[in-house]
Order: C-alpha cells, then structure tokens, then sequence
C-alpha cells in the first residue's frame, strides 16, 4: 500500500548547527523540510537538514523549493547525493533575490572558492531551474503550494502546502513587526500546522531588530490571529538549548496553548486522519 503525503521536518535550527547533549531533543540541523508523496519529494529548503532525508529509489523525481538563499538555508545543497545521481529527475525553484536566479545560485555554491566539485560534475537527469515571482503558487506531485513575501533581511518566502484536506504553513525566517500587509496572514488563515520563525526572545529582540526574526511570544500572537490549530516554533537560535526552549514553549503557552517547540524528525500528516 502506498503511504499517503506527509512532511517531515529533517532540520530545524538557524543560522549555523550545533551538537552536543543539550541539543539532543530537537536537534541542530538547519532548516530543510521533506515532503513526500507517491509521486515524487518535495524538499523546502536545503539546509544541513537535507542530507538527514531517506534514501529513496533515485528514479523518484525530487523538487527543491528555497524559501530564500542565507546559508543556513542552503548548504546542504552541494552535499546532496541525488545532484550526482544521473537517474534523479531534480528542479530548483527560487525567488530570484540581489539578480540571483536560481542557476546562478548553483554557480555560487560550487564557486571554487567555496566548494572543491564543478558544476559540470552534477549528474542529476535532468537539473532544471525554475524562477519563481515574488507570490504565487503552482502544483507538484499532487500538492497545491502558495507562497508570499516576508519580512527578512533580502527577502525571503512563506510556503503553505496544501492538500484536498490538510494544510501546513512553513515560515522559518519572518521579522513579524515588520509586516506592512495582510499577505502572510491570508497566507496562514486556518491552516492545520503553522511552523513559525521564533529566534529570539522578548529581551533578545531590541538588539536584534532588523535580523529579520520574531520571538515566541511574536509568533504565539501571530498563530492567535491567524487561528490555526497548531503552532510549532522554528528556527531555533543555536544557543537555545532543550530547557530553554522549554521555557520558550511555557512562555509561548500563555498566549497561544496549542505551541510545542519544533524537532528533527517531526512529521505530520498530509491526508485527513
């Protein structure tokens, strides 16, 4: 019997990974998501998450989808295996951001400077790449996925994948405060699953405005208004170790009880139970 859709979280830390034992519980990968259908995998975003994804057979036609380009979001991209597999039907779409499309983004990661392997060396049959406009939506393996501008420092996307009876709403770097229109509320509206950047705390945030991130209580508020089921903080700060996020989630609790924090290995369902 074939599995139904479902999304897994395969990495959910920002700005760079960590390890060690006080990291265990959510893990230190960075940002990448893995949605899996019958027909093919949908990955947003290609953070060190990315090479956590199962193997799966190499015929199986996989789309990366990049919320934005930081470097947290993307350096699991020269790393992974099926770029080298000549069997591996693979496209990348991007918002074109700085006059970057998303070939040209290719060409910055494996700049030799950065990277010791060509361009030339990628193997996937065939590598297509496909730039996006700054909102909008297209269908892949089944899946309806919409997108909009956020707040961040270059820009950078919220993606809502949506199925006939489920929808889940994935935001990993949004600077809440400074939205100027209803576009990422419209966006969130009732979604089942709302995974929100929640970097900062309240006492971290004014020494960090303009970072381009929210705090959990930001993001506790957000998910109120939106009024979706369940809000999972993302985008944990390296520093934030299991027991603070603990507190992060109590916090959070307070304004919004369905929060939980964000883990590695997280999947949620895709399909009406």
């Amino acid at each position: 019997m074939t599995p139904p859709p479902s999304l897994r979280i395969l990495g959910c830390r920002g700005s760079v990974p960590v390890a060690g034992d006080r990291f265990l519980r959510h893990g230190g990968a960075t940002t990448a998501f893995l949605v899996t259908t019958p027909h093919g995998h949908l990955h947003i975003d290609a953070g060190s998450g990315l090479l956590d994804a199962p193997k799966a057979d190499p015929l199986t036609p996989r789309v990366i989808l990049l919320t934005h380009a930081h470097w947290d979001h993307i350096c699991g991209l020269p790393h992974f295996p099926p770029l080298y597999d000549g069997r591996t039907p693979l496209e990348i779409a991007a918002t074109p951001r700085h006059n970057q499309p998303p070939e040209a983004l290719l060409d910055l990661l494996f700049a030799p400077a950065l990277f010791p392997v060509h361009p030339a060396h990628l193997r996937a049959s065939p590598v297509t790449t496909t730039p996006l406009p700054p909102t909008g939506s297209l269908e892949r393996f089944g899946l309806l996925v919409d997108w909009c501008e956020v707040p961040h420092p270059g820009g950078a996307s919220a993606v809502r994948v949506r199925t006939p009876s489920t929808s889940t709403v994935l935001v990993p770097d949004c600077e809440l405060h400074a939205l100027q229109d209803s576009a990422l509320l419209e966006l969130a509206q009732g979604a089942d699953h709302l995974l929100l950047d929640a970097h900062f705390d309240d006492h971290e945030l004014p020494a960090h405005r303009g970072w381009g991130h929210s705090s959990a209580s930001e993001a506790a508020h957000f998910a109120r208004k939106a009024g979706v089921r369940q809000l999972w903080l993302f985008h944990h700060a390296p520093w934030r170790t299991d027991t603070l996020l603990d507190d992060h989630v109590h916090r959070a609790r307070r304004i919004f009880p369905n929060t939980s924090a964000a883990f590695a290995g997280l999947t949620l369902p895709l399909h009406a139970p």
